[in-house]
């Protein structure tokens, strides 16, 4: 997904939209093609997968308490995206990160 910084017209844009890929260098932004990926299914890939598969049921099975205490914790672990804006990962994503 594409990140946008709105101004008059458009400031910053960093990543992928349809089939376009957005970029900036010293030059400026910039968009290219966005080549076709592939899909390797190497055992790292599907390893990390399975893992991911099994830390989403694991989430979904929590009580709304729990999940209420990760989400009242990401505002403590703040990120900086790709064109410079702080911002706070949800609580599943703050759940994800640190249990992988």
């Amino acid at each position: 997904m594409a990140t946008i910084q709105p101004s008059v017209l458009v400031s910053q844009i960093v990543g992928s939209a349809g089939s376009s890929t957005f970029s900036r260098n010293r030059g400026g932004n910039y968009a290219k093609v966005r080549k076709a990926s592939t899909n390797p299914r190497t055992p790292f890939q599907q390893n990390f997968r399975n893992i991911f598969a099994a830390l989403s049921a694991y989430w979904r099975s929590m009580t709304n308490t729990e999940r209420e205490s990760w989400t009242s914790r990401s505002s403590l672990f703040p990120y900086t995206n790709k064109i410079g804006i702080v911002k706070y990962y949800s609580g599943f994503n703050l759940f994800m990160k640190f249990n992988q």
